[in-house]
């Protein structure tokens, strides 16, 4: 088609760093602590309060002065007298607590109720126990002032129950990314769709709107009219004359970068329409999950403010075979694993997807790299 870019394979670290200088990370929202799982922390957290504000109990039992139980056994119990007072504990008395109390002045451990034996207000302590067992002191979890979590942090359960003992329910957050999605061309069963919506909500973006353009004036009043934060479109980038991708978004907006050194992949495209950054991806569905894995995924984590994060897990073990390689361009290569190591299941030219199916990860194989022999350690992406 006339007018289009000339193929010119750019490195994969040329794409991310056209992504780390274009595209514009996104405007700050705050949200309800319990809606904020998964989102991206627009900035530093400082600890509103103190936690515990009190040394608490961390079991049921008898708040007590730790001094008070040496030497006591199950066969010489120590005598303590039982009180319900809040007041300051005297010598060789024990006031009953549960789980989260706070401990009178001048307890300073807790003794589980099995170590303790009542007979009417007397309690026969047949244990010794340590300053600070059974307990958490004050500001043991924080104090006020302190870094609860760093910028940039995407947010874990864990994380969310951290905040929450800060007494917050609101937090900044980056904004989810908004991606319009278009499949090129006239595939009549659509696969890319589904895994695209899919991968994107995975890596913290949703889908705002997806269409399928089936001709170049199609897929230009799409590019003409977006209405969310980036794009991405699947199929169409090649140069066959059914290929209409390229031409269009340079015509409507423009390209930066036509061709990418990876295989499956190699078709991705990275340019702008409408101020918005577009991510071409092939439309063969092996290569456009291949392709978006490497820089679908970093465009949407990087919207999100989470560009440091990872798609996938990692685990390092040894190759069981070898595979071999093309000088030049980065290799995915989809792999099986057990606890022998990592079984190569295809190489980079194999343009199955079932072997994306049948993979737990994938390798990949640097550009200036000809394969790795067998019992090479290795890094696995895991699915």
């Amino acid at each position: 088609m006339p007018g289009a870019p000339i193929f010119h394979r750019q490195s994969i670290s040329t794409a991310t760093g056209w992504i780390d200088r274009l595209a514009p990370r996104l405007d700050v929202e705050s949200v309800p602590l319990n809606d904020a799982v998964g989102r991206c922390l627009a900035g530093d957290i400082h600890a509103q309060h103190t936690c515990p504000s009190n040394t608490i109990a961390t079991l049921d039992g008898y708040a007590l002065a730790a001094s008070g139980t040496v030497g006591a056994s199950d066969y010489s119990p120590l005598p303590f007298r039982q009180t319900d007072a809040a007041t300051p504990l005297q010598s060789a008395e024990a006031v009953p607590l549960a789980n989260g109390e706070a401990l009178p002045d001048n307890a300073d451990a807790v003794i589980e109720q099995e170590q303790v034996e009542q007979r009417a207000r007397t309690l026969e302590v047949s244990a010794t126990v340590a300053p600070g067992s059974g307990v958490i002191a004050a500001g043991e979890e924080f104090e006020t002032g302190a870094l609860l979590l760093s910028a940039g942090r995407r947010l874990r359960p864990q994380d969310i129950a951290w905040l929450a003992l800060d007494r917050r329910d609101k937090v900044d957050v980056i904004s989810r990314p908004r991606i319009t999605v278009l499949l090129v061309g006239g595939v009549p069963h659509d696969a890319n769709g589904p895994a695209l919506t899919a991968a994107i909500a995975r890596d913290g973006g949703r889908v705002v709107h997806a269409a399928r353009v089936d001709s170049a004036a199609a897929l230009k009043n799409a590019l003409a009219s977006i209405d969310s934060d980036a794009v991405i479109t699947a199929g169409g980038t090649g140069q066959g004359v059914n290929d209409f991708a390229i031409a269009t978004l340079a015509e409507v907006g423009r390209i930066d970068i036509y061709g990418v050194a990876m295989n499956p992949g190699e078709s991705t495209a990275l340019g702008f329409a409408a101020e918005r950054p577009v991510l071409a991806l092939p439309g063969r569905p092996l290569a456009c999950l291949c392709a978006y894995d490497r820089l679908g995924s970093y465009l949407v984590r990087h919207l999100a403010g989470n560009a440091s994060g990872a798609s996938h897990d990692t685990r390092q073990m040894p190759l069981k075979r070898k595979v071999v390689s093309s000088i030049g361009q980065l290799d995915i290569c989809r792999v099986r694993i057990d606890a022998a190591g990592a079984e190569p299941l295809a190489t980079a030219e194999n343009r199955l997807l079932s072997t994306l199916v049948a993979a737990d990860g994938y390798i990949l194989i640097p550009e200036n790299s000809e394969g790795h022999p067998a019992e090479t350690m290795v890094t696995v992406h895991l699915y």
